[in-house]
């Protein structure tokens, strides 16, 4: 009894130790297989947000992307900015994107691919914010060219990136899969040694129930790594090291055109791969270590399509090792889409050529149409000026020369802002007077500025040189523009151009010229958009003033090519300042026209403080006059005086203006009175009694005061301009080519103004004939002509030898540097854009003695 109740007793210990043994085994194999569960679970989510933060990675991206591309080839501006804006909102929800991350990209091998994907977004939107630069500065053509060459680098670089991503988790998911599988198997076996234990203590019940539960873990197992497989949107395709297909998902089903069971078990290479692209993945697999945190390798290749043709694809393998054996991961990505949009902007970008080449004819011929005929009428204009004139002819003369120079600007404007779209802007050096150059400028704001009764003037410090050496067309469009603006938005006041110029080395000057008006003034946080294409301000009171908003932009472009710049200083209700600021040479020899010296004539001038009274004392300054302020407290009474009295500050009419004048020259004096209304003052004011038009002329108040003061050299015309300069080649052999009879007869006058004789031809075969008879020094020749045009007479001219040693200069309407170019390879030594001002034919003629010299 004792024996068999201490056997019961070791037994029952000991079956006490074995179910604690079993318990305890079990306590560890549960814990593992519930581990291998959870980690199951979460690699599963994981991979699930991770894939979605892909997919929204990659939509948001293609959506800044597309977006930029409606951008890019609009040619509506508004649409373009809207766009822009549009863009920008998106790349905001991409940065959002990246900031928040994804749990799961926390492994070496993702964050470095993620860092990537961060480094290639940024490059890409660089790129973006350089193409939007260009679109909006350029025009579509340059940053169309820049995103073909750059922007789709940068952003195939960043789709590389994303697919790497995608690869490198996919395979990383396929990696873990495995390693969870080998660890079922593992906690399997030991969960069989545990139940076969348990069979002795607990029988096979318990063994039943334990295996059972194993195996539906496993199972579980199994269908998150099918699921994580099949939640992959592009094509996934494991193979052992042989290359034989042993895992695939739907996409690669879908995407391939086969089975499951067609690709379980076939060669890799034949299944996916066309024939030109064989033996391409066995390539790279040799360049890929196992595991590698680095972007795995990737290629282009052909893919073939059950029941379809062949398709390109970009194929990444990834290699890794499981359960000991070497195991590939082919992730292939669909290129089909990405060729599409290619081509789609390949022929976005010929559309785009093709209209900005027919907007650059279009405006080529324009402005050839309108140039020509300009021509005459500002070339006449010019010699008509340089004949003896009385002043009211005269002043016809210039508002006729005024008005057709206004067209002439208008239609450069134009031009000039296709030009600075292609980048085409060339500069034209000539000498001219700089105070004559801001006359011109005022002439066409005069009769806006004298409707609202403004003062309109300037006053040009001794330090600026009268005559200098620069593009006058350039300056006098960029002071037009600001003057045009400051009329336009002052409604009481004056608007007044004050010049000084900077010493900027030798000969070289810097003139500062600043456009003062004493209207609105604009707010600071306006400034930035004043120097905008198309951009413009209302007048504070919600309406706009007109105008294209070219004005200003083309001027800030003109100004920086002219080695300067312009700049705003304004604010809300203070007027406003605009300074520009070029580069210029001295040209000491030529005079001023104007400066007959006032030696001896004593002056009272009753001025009021601003701009005219500014000028008026400046110009006497610098006349050599015996002048005095009439209001200043030493003002001495002298020898009869020449009073110089703004009417607008003092008195409308003779009377007014007599009594004041008699408190300070008791002796009647002559009165020069200068007003913006002068017609209600000429009857009143007879000789020596004068009146000068505002905006004040420096030529006509002189002439006024000499006639006034009774000067034996006295002129009541405003003196002739300087005769153009002398060539030294009046025995120079020129022939003029030009089928306009009109435009003929004004060239010929011009060059018989510069001391030259002329041969005419009035088209090319003339021409043609004319050169072989005789050797010309210069040939001035018409490119548009019937018949045969002037390059191709050139041409002709060029073969023959005929006037072999000929300097040849083109006569064009056209204004684009594509003609120029077009010009000189024709044959062609030069190029004058018309309408032609005798300026700048002398300096092109000049060139050619100086050409023909060397």
């Amino acid at each position: 009894m004792r024996t068999w109740l201490s056997r019961s007793v070791r037994e029952s210990s000991l079956l006490v130790t074995l179910a604690i043994t079993v318990i305890a085994l079990g306590a560890f194999v549960a814990r593992d297989l519930r581990g291998l569960t959870e980690d199951s679970d979460q690699l599963y989510d994981g991979l699930s947000q991770g894939l979605t933060f892909i997919g929204e990675l990659e939509f948001g991206a293609q959506e800044v992307r597309r977006i930029l591309l409606y951008a890019l080839h609009t040619p509506d501006a508004n649409l373009q900015l809207q766009y822009i804006d549009q863009s920008r909102v998106a790349d905001a929800r991409v940065h959002a994107l990246l900031d928040s991350r994804s749990p799961l990209l926390v492994s070496p091998f993702t964050r470095a691919s993620l860092e990537l994907v961060v480094s290639r977004w940024q490059q890409y939107l660089v790129a973006r914010d350089e193409e939007i630069g260009l679109l909006l500065e350029s025009g579509p053509a340059r940053s169309v060219a820049f995103d073909e060459h750059e922007g789709l680098a940068r952003f195939n670089q960043l789709r590389e990136a994303i697919a790497a991503l995608r690869t490198g988790l996919s395979s990383e998911a396929a990696v873990r899969a495995q390693e969870a599988r080998a660890s079922a198997e593992s906690a399997t076996l030991r969960l069989v040694l545990m139940v076969l234990s348990a069979l002795v203590a607990a029988g096979i019940g318990g063994y039943r129930i334990s295996r059972q539960a194993a195996l539906e873990r496993l199972v579980r197992s199994e269908a998150h790594k099918s699921s994580i497989l099949e939640a992959v949107p592009d094509p996934i395709i494991s193979t052992d090291a042989a290359g034989r297909v042993i895992e695939i998902n739907k996409a690669a089903e879908r995407v391939f055109g086969i089975t499951r069971g067609d690709a379980l078990g076939a060669d890799i290479d034949g299944l996916i791969l066309a024939p030109p692209s064989r033996g391409a993945l066995e390539a790279i697999v040799r360049r890929s270590p196992p595991l590698s945190t680095d972007i795995p390798p990737r290629i282009e290749a052909v893919g073939a399509r059950r029941g379809g043709g062949p398709f390109p694809m970009e194929v990444a393998v990834v290699t890794h090792i499981a359960a000991g054996e070497r195991v590939w991961t082919v992730h292939v990505s669909d290129l089909t889409g990405r060729r599409q949009v290619e081509q789609e902007l390949r022929s976005a970008m010929q559309a785009a050529e093709a209209a900005d080449q027919a907007k650059s004819d279009f405006l080529a011929t324009m402005s050839h149409e309108i140039r020509t005929p300009l021509h005459g009428v500002i070339g006449t204009a010019d010699l008509l000026n340089r004949t003896n004139l009385p002043t009211e002819q005269r002043e016809l003369v210039r508002m006729l020369r005024s008005s057709a120079t206004t067209l002439h600007d208008v239609v450069s404007d134009i031009l000039d802002y296709s030009r600075i779209e292609a980048g085409a802007i060339d500069l034209l050096p000539v000498t001219f007077s700089l105070r004559a150059c801001i006359q011109e400028a005022l002439d066409p704001v005069t009769e806006p500025a004298l409707r609202k009764g403004l003062d309109l003037g300037y006053a040009i410090s001794d330090s600026v040189p009268d005559s200098i050496v620069a593009d006058e067309q350039r300056v006098r469009q960029v002071l037009l523009n600001l003057l045009s603006n400051a009329v336009k938005f002052t409604d009481h006041g004056e608007v007044a151009v004050r010049v000084t110029a900077e010493d900027a080395g030798e000969d070289v000057v810097t003139i500062v010229a600043a456009v003062c008006d004493s209207g609105r003034g604009i707010p600071e946080h306006l400034h930035d958009r004043l120097f905008q294409r198309f951009s413009q301000l209302d007048n504070g009171t919600g309406t706009q003033k007109g105008g294209t908003g070219l004005g200003l932009a083309i001027s800030r472009h003109l100004s920086h090519m002219l080695g300067g710049g312009v700049a705003v200083s304004s604010t809300d209700g203070g007027g406003s300042r605009f300074t520009f600021r070029f580069s210029a040479r001295r040209d000491a020899s030529h005079a001023p026209s104007d400066e007959r010296s006032l030696a001896g004539v004593r002056v009272l001038a009753m001025v009021a403080p601003g701009i005219i009274g500014d000028q008026i004392r400046t110009s006497l300054a610098r006349w050599g006059a015996d002048w005095q302020l009439a209001t200043d407290p030493g003002c001495e009474h002298g020898p009869t005086p020449v009073i110089v009295a703004d009417a607008d500050a003092f008195g409308f009419d003779a009377a007014r203006l007599r009594a004041r004048a008699g408190a300070i020259a008791p002796n009647p004096a002559p009165i020069v009175a200068v007003t913006r209304v002068h017609t209600r003052l000429d009857q009143q004011f007879p000789p020596p009694d004068r009146v000068v038009p505002k905006p004040v002329r420096a030529e006509v108040l002189h002439a006024a005061i000499a006639a006034a003061a009774g000067r034996p050299d006295a002129d009541d015309r405003a003196a002739r301009p300087a005769p153009a300069v002398a060539l030294g080649q009046e025995s120079m052999a020129i022939l003029l080519v030009e089928d306009n009879s009109d435009n003929r007869r004004v060239a010929q006058l011009m060059l018989e103004e510069l001391g030259l004789h002329v041969d005419q031809a009035a088209n090319g075969f003339e021409a043609i004939e004319l050169a072989a008879r005789r050797k010309y020094d210069v040939i001035l020749m018409d490119t548009r002509m019937p018949g045969i045009d002037g390059l191709e007479t050139t041409r002709r001219i060029r073969r023959a030898g005929a006037s072999a040693a000929s300097v040849i200069i083109a006569l064009t309407a056209n204004a684009m540097r594509s003609d120029e170019a077009r010009c000189r390879e024709a044959g062609m030594d030069g190029y004058l854009p018309k309408p032609l001002r005798v300026e700048t034919l002398a300096a092109a003629l000049e060139a050619a003695v100086r050409q023909g010299l060397s």
